[in-house]
């Protein structure tokens, strides 16, 4: 080993370490529990460029003497140093399978510190390997949280590993209820919210989770919880409908859609969620039990209110009317039902549009149905594009 680290001639080191790894394989055979032979072997494979042979042999030795680990780990490090920097340089190149070769490199010899598994993580992501990701991002979480940690006298790496938790963790949460695992995309969700309970995101991702998972009545605990807020913006009212509508809580999604259009009166979407969950929560899908009539009765009345304002908004779409009418005739009121019929027969219907970022701006993209009956008809359609303000 030591003529093969000292050579000047490195064409001559393969074949050195050759001869040492055949003595130390000899080693081991005479005496399987000398953790000597495992040490030396171990050696032999990292000049080789064995990294997984040396890793097993480390180990063997470790188990056998685990005063060697001390001088393994010193090994292992200088290993993942060189195997480390390979894959950041094919990283910086573009070169992704080599990067990610040379992170799992680094993953196979040393364990004992979690930048190689961020990165090889990331870059699994990328490659969507995102069983392999999610996989190699708890092993970070667990080297970072465990007793490892312990073992590292680096300040300013320590420091680092507060947000790589919070962010680690974020994403393997993220990835998991991707892979439709939403037990466990929750009980990670879950973890952060211990962590952070002011962390909204991952509280409506927590819910949404929950819903996912089919564990509605959690859910919904957590969904009331967020509406007895007083500090959420639109972004959170928005993700809040959807989950609660996800989960089939329609009650939760129409209160909070309701919320988001009153921070944004002119946002055609939120009021048309808000009575579409209303007119769901009336008039339920198949399969699922209908509300009793004073409950009906009431939502109805909400329906009727916010349909009301939806169509003054949303003037030329057949949904938003038939929303607005099933409400009417819900309460007997059929009187009201005959002019928005009327109204109703419009020469054409703009059944669905969106406004939608693009490079360099936005693209307004959607359909328009002609109910004249007329090829080659013609419709002027006036649109008004506000911001937050």
């Amino acid at each position: 080993l030591f003529q093969a680290q000292s050579t000047d001639d490195p064409a001559e080191a393969p074949t050195i370490y050759q001869q040492a790894l055949d003595a130390a394989q000899a080693g081991v055979t005479l005496d399987p529990t000398n953790p000597q032979s495992h040490l030396q072997a171990g050696q032999a494979h990292l000049g080789l460029g064995d990294l997984t042979a040396a890793d097993a042999a480390f180990t063997e030795a470790e188990r056998l003497r685990p005063r060697y680990v001390l001088a393994i780990n010193y090994y292992r490090e200088t290993e993942w140093i060189t195997a480390f920097n390979e894959g950041v340089e094919a990283l910086q190149a573009a070169d992704q399978p080599a990067a990610i070769a040379g992170f799992e490199r680094a993953h196979s010899i040393y364990r004992g510190r979690p930048e190689a598994m961020i990165q090889l993580g990331a870059a699994y992501v990328e490659a969507d390997r995102l069983e392999d990701a999610v996989e190699v991002f708890g092993e970070a979480l667990e080297m970072m949280e465990g007793p490892a940690a312990e073992r590292i006298d680096d300040p300013a790496l320590l420091a680092t590993f507060p947000e790589s938790i919070q962010l680690v963790r974020f994403q393997r949460a993220q990835l998991l209820f991707q892979l439709e695992r939403y037990a466990e995309a929750a009980e990670v969700y879950q973890e952060i919210v211990d962590a952070n309970p002011a962390d909204l995101m991952a509280v409506s991702n927590l819910a949404a989770s929950l819903v996912a998972a089919g564990d509605t009545e959690r859910s919904a605990e957590i969904y009331a919880q967020l509406l007895a807020r007083t500090d959420l913006g639109v972004l959170d009212y928005s993700r809040i409908g959807i989950g609660a509508y996800q989960g089939e809580q329609f009650l939760q999604a129409a209160e909070a859609f309701g919320r988001a259009q009153e921070l944004l009166p002119q946002h055609r979407d939120f009021l048309y969620f808000q009575a579409q969950a209303l007119y769901l929560y009336v008039y339920p899908d198949a399969g699922t039990a209908p509300p009793d009539s004073a409950a009906a009765a009431a939502v109805a009345e909400e329906l009727v209110e916010v349909g009301t304002r939806l169509i003054q908004m949303d003037t030329h779409n057949r949904t938003s009317f038939r929303f607005l009418l099933n409400g009417l005739q819900t309460l007997g009121r059929q009187e009201d039902m005959v002019p928005l019929l009327v109204a109703l027969e419009k020469p054409f219907e703009l059944p669905s549009f969106q406004l939608a970022a693009v490079d360099g701006g936005y693209v307004l993209a959607g359909e328009l149905t002609n109910w004249t009956g007329e090829q080659g008809s013609t419709a002027n359609v006036h649109f008004r594009f506000y911001d937050e303000s």
